[in-house]
């Protein structure tokens, strides 16, 4: 079976545009990416996210980067449970 080559480009543009989507147990690190920058904003440290989070702080940082294509969920969901902490507490 041909598939017309206008058809397969467009076909690998869409997967690559959510290139996790697909993945059993894959996330977009968009989510986890933004709350890592708001809990450093807040001043947690990468070391101490990625020890939180379940990655490392290598990891952290391509997350804050937007390297990272996907994350696997429970990684997601390790990031999102850290709460930000407060400017007070300190």
């Amino acid at each position: 079976m041909d598939i017309p080559a206008d058809e397969m480009r467009a076909a690998m543009e869409a997967a690559s545009a959510q290139p996790y989507r697909g993945i059993p147990g894959a996330a977009d690190p968009e989510r986890a990416g933004s709350h890592v920058r708001g809990l450093i904003d807040a001043g947690m440290t990468p070391e101490t996210i990625a020890a939180l989070g379940g990655l490392t702080p290598h990891g952290v940082g391509m997350l804050l980067r937007g390297e990272m294509v996907w994350i696997p969920t429970r990684v997601e969901q390790q990031i999102l449970a850290i709460e930000i902490p407060s400017r007070d507490s300190g």
